[in-house]
């Protein structure tokens, strides 16, 4: 009796240990740590990233470490886009789903829901993460790592009346990377 019981606790034990050491299944995600910032009001200038998908999956959630950049509420909008040959995004949006809460003055993890409108990412292909604001409301500031760290994309960014750009040093922010992570939807 004495055996089987210390057998079933070491198994019980095992089996805890184990799920406290699992991880939640991610797309792809660079968390940071962050020390500078891209961010913008209104439409005119566009902040993203791009990344590549770890798994096949339809995305969940997006989120993005940021703050507001202004006094006003921000309306954001985060678009998922294909990329070109130079990680750019490219066609027509994949989906996009708008944060419903007002951002922070300090800079804070943000969920953006994507479940009402699932988009499928396949492994070890490139996808870019767009995200804009209305005109006339606070802003936003997306939390970057210098250099890029992130190995797997780019930092993005899109001024007025110009394309896409991957962030460079000719740029005023210069070369970096978003804090993000994409989560698939629940199976």
């Amino acid at each position: 009796m004495f055996t089987m019981l210390r057998t079933t606790l070491a198994l019980a034990m095992a089996a805890s240990s184990t799920a406290c050491l699992a991880s939640d299944p991610v797309v792809a995600e660079f968390r940071g740590p962050g020390n500078g910032l891209a961010g913008s009001a209104g439409t005119n200038n566009k902040f993203g990233q791009s990344f590549t998908a770890e798994t096949t999956a339809d995305i969940g959630t997006i989120e993005l470490s940021m703050r507001r950049n202004g006094a006003s509420p921000v309306n954001l909008l985060v678009t998922i886009f294909e990329t070109n040959s130079q990680g750019l995004p490219t066609g027509s949006p994949l989906g996009s789903a708008t944060l419903p809460v007002t951002l922070t003055t300090e800079y804070e993890w943000y969920s953006i829901d994507f479940s009402q409108q699932p988009v499928a990412v396949s492994d070890g292909t490139r996808y870019a993460i767009t995200v804009s604001s209305d005109p006339g409301d606070g802003g936003y500031l997306l939390q970057t790592a210098t250099n890029n760290p992130y190995a797997d994309g780019s930092g993005l960014v899109y001024l007025a009346g110009g394309p896409w750009e991957l962030m460079a040093d000719n740029f005023i922010y210069g070369i970096r990377d978003v804090l993000f992570a994409v989560l698939p939807a629940a199976s």
